[in-house]
């Protein structure tokens, strides 16, 4: 499993984040989630994609729509966002924490 890592402020969220989990042999990922995060002040907007099963799976959106909303408060985000596979557009609540980690190398 990789993960890409982006080194922030602790009040600084913007920017795109990005998991993903792929086999050392595998030409395409498992499972990668984008989140691409735009802040302004407290407040935050954003956009993510979300591929499973080796893309069978996908939740995205190719044009930029946010699709994520929130607010920034002692490093966590608090909001809502809806999925682009439910074409219902309800929305569901989401809780983000900011963990900041070293590996034993320093790293």
């Amino acid at each position: 499993m990789r993960i890409k890592k982006k080194t922030i402020t602790q009040t600084d969220w913007s920017g795109k984040w990005i998991y993903e989990k792929k086999s050392e042999d595998a030409d395409v990922p498992e499972e990668q989630f984008t989140l691409t995060i735009v802040q302004e002040g407290n407040l935050i907007k954003a956009q993510y994609c979300a591929i499973a099963n080796s893309g069978g799976k996908i939740d995205c959106e190719s044009t930029k729509e946010y699709n994520v909303s929130g607010e920034v408060r002692d490093r966590k985000i608090t909001g809502e966002f809806f999925s682009f596979f439910d074409s219902s557009g309800k929305k569901e609540d989401l809780k983000l924490l900011l963990l900041i980690t070293m590996r034993s190398n320093g790293k």
